[in-house]
């Protein structure tokens, strides 16, 4: 187990690096075309400097918070702005905290399927915008959003310490229960991805919903429960911040502790497709059985192991998984 969290502490914070630049390059891009009200995001540099100063002595808690609940939060009505015809910029809303997100639409005549994508941990929607072509060319519509506090800069609301696992299932299930009002969307084929920490969240919110037409994860980290419950074992002494296994709040603990990643898999009667890096650092090369037991609970999936690729699926191996996509949300379209 040990040897399981150091190989994800490390896979995680590569990914947040580039992740960061990713968000900081979207949001400097985006600017040239503001299109709805933009509170100033902050500097990097001062988010990095607030993250050092955190406190992370350990707090002698009397009592455990509660969990997140995943269906408890006010929607509010998404705000659609036009930046062609082809790419909308959206609000969503959770609790009256704003979800910042993109609709890129193929060209021609909808309704479409759609693809609602889920970043790694801390990553910008940025990273799977950037994929969005093939997508686009194949007649696939795409939605890609910033959860609520996940990372920084963002035109998301929130803060770095309040962001959990679960209240990123909260936010997909936001973004998810509003497609019936976006333009050119056929409800009936809606499909998520995820990678990382992404596909952890994308994982546990179609099982946790009966209207997502099939799931494409790109190394989950089913593992993240064990992860936490390892580096916090005892309820009562959960710091209020901490740096491993990755940084978060204490609601993060509670959360991650709570949230099996594999309670509803044997009820998800549609298709799962999970890729699996080859090359270490990855899930698939060091930690393959967290993969293996999820192929074997659900009904219909597949494990593709891609034996160049690492946890971050660059190159190449992104250029597979997204031809693979493509074909598995063709076959599972109805």
């Amino acid at each position: 187990m040990k040897k399981h969290v150091i190989v994800v502490a490390v896979i995680v914070a590569v990914l947040c690096m580039a992740a960061c630049g990713d968000a900081q390059q979207d949001l400097q891009a985006d600017t040239t075309q503001q299109v709805a009200t933009n509170e100033a995001a902050p500097e990097q540099e001062e988010v990095q400097q607030a993250i050092a100063e955190e406190e992370t002595d350990t707090v002698d808690n009397s009592s455990v918070g509660s969990v997140t609940d995943i269906y408890n939060y006010e929607e509010g009505i998404p705000e659609i702005t036009d930046v062609s015809e082809t790419e909308k910029q959206i609000y969503f809303y959770r609790d009256g905290l704003k979800i910042f997100g993109k609709l890129y639409l193929p060209e021609g005549e909808g309704p479409f399927p759609v693809l609602v994508m889920q970043p790694g941990f801390r990553g910008s929607q940025s990273i799977c915008g950037s994929m969005k072509e093939q997508f686009l060319e194949n007649k696939i519509a795409c939605i890609t959003f910033d959860c609520i506090g996940a990372t920084s800069p963002s035109k998301s609301d929130g803060m770095i310490l309040d962001m959990t696992f679960l209240t990123e299932v909260a936010d997909m299930n936001v973004v998810l229960d509003c497609i019936s009002q976006l333009p050119n969307l056929d409800k009936d084929n809606v499909f998520v991805y995820g990678h990382s920490v992404g596909g952890l969240v994308a994982t546990y919110t179609a099982t946790h919903r009966s209207d997502v037409r099939g799931i494409i994860a790109v190394e989950p980290s089913y593992q993240m429960q064990d992860e936490f419950n390892y580096f916090f074992p005892n309820d009562n002494e959960i710091p209020d911040s901490f740096q491993e296994p990755l940084y978060g709040g204490k609601q993060m603990v509670i959360d991650a502790k709570a949230m099996n990643p594999y309670e509803n898999m044997e009820e998800y009667g549609n298709s799962v497709i999970i890729f699996a890096g080859g090359k270490a650092p990855s899930i698939g090369a060091e930690a393959k059985e967290y993969l293996d037991k999820a192929v074997e609970l659900f009904p219909n999936a597949e494990l593709v192991c891609i034996e160049e690729a690492d946890h971050s699926f660059s190159g190449t191996a992104s250029a597979k998984v997204i031809e693979a996509s493509v074909d598995f949300i063709k076959s599972n379209t109805k």
